[in-house]
């Protein structure tokens, strides 16, 4: 297989485990979200978990340029 297709295939099932995982991600934050109004958790809570969220996309993110940039360069 050439290295070129080996990274588009690659790079495309990246973007659909990102696609998946932030949609997953979504769904439980809601869910969180929902049961910390429920059981009122706190305000600082809560950000600590916006807080590890954000963290997570920001690694995702990242993975996904040097993918890109893996791809962009080959």
């Amino acid at each position: 297989m050439r290295p070129e297709l080996y990274l588009t295939i690659m790079f495309v099932v990246c973007i659909i485990a990102f696609i998946v995982s932030l949609s997953v991600n979504r769904r439980s934050l809601k869910e969180e979200l929902a049961i910390s109004i429920k059981q009122d958790i706190s305000i600082g809570q809560m950000k600590d978990a916006e807080k590890k969220y954000r963290i997570f996309f920001q690694k995702t993110v990242s993975i996904l340029e040097k993918a890109s940039q893996s791809l962009d360069g080959h």
